[in-house]
């Protein structure tokens, strides 16, 4: 019986542990995928915000009165980054429980 050189045992073994971590990635991929596309689709987004906030400062600039774009404050709008239409959150909760028996509390009353 002839042993197995070092050599190919390694590139067996390097192999194997290539496959399955190509397989574990992709396992997590197809899992996670929602979230990916979701975070693809707000980076073009930053993007396009980060172009357009560039083209206002430049507008700004040319103005006859001088503003520096750097002290005006942020304001933070009510945007809402979940992807659901106002109200859709509450609708997808009570269709996730309907039907569920729950223990009802001698608070809720």
């Amino acid at each position: 019986m002839s042993r197995l050189p070092t050599s190919l045992h390694w590139l067996i073994e390097k192999r194997g542990r290539i496959d399955g971590s190509i397989k574990k990635m992709e396992l997590y991929l197809e899992k996670h995928r929602r979230q990916f596309e979701k975070y693809q689709e707000l980076t073009n987004e930053l993007s396009i915000l980060k172009e357009t906030l560039a083209s206002v400062d430049m507008a700004l600039k040319l103005h006859d009165l001088k503003v520096d774009p750097q002290n005006i404050p942020t304001i933070y709008g009510k945007n809402c980054v979940s992807g659901l239409a106002h109200g859709e959150l509450p609708r997808l909760i009570y269709e996730r429980l309907k039907g569920q028996e729950l223990p009802i509390s001698p608070q809720m009353g």
